[in-house]
């Protein structure tokens, strides 16, 4: 189950994240639009057991941003 999140600035720049954007496609559920960011993310970071993913759901574009962290 996917969790939306609102991350600050400071909260990005903290985490030092690679961020990803997806344009919703107009049939795709906020639960379908986040299973696409995760299997995103794990393609980049292998390490599933430290891997951090937080959403945010843009309503004015209908854009979801998946941003992926490490601990290692």
């Amino acid at each position: 189950m996917a969790f939306w999140a609102v991350l600050s600035p400071a909260a990005r720049a903290v985490l030092a994240p690679t961020v990803y954007q997806v344009l919703s496609a107009p049939d795709m559920s906020l639960d379908e639009q986040a299973n696409r960011w995760d299997e995103e993310c794990k393609k980049q970071i292998d390490d599933e057991a430290h891997v951090w993913t937080y959403y945010k759901k843009f309503v004015q574009n209908q854009a979801v941003w998946c941003i992926c962290g490490s601990t290692a």
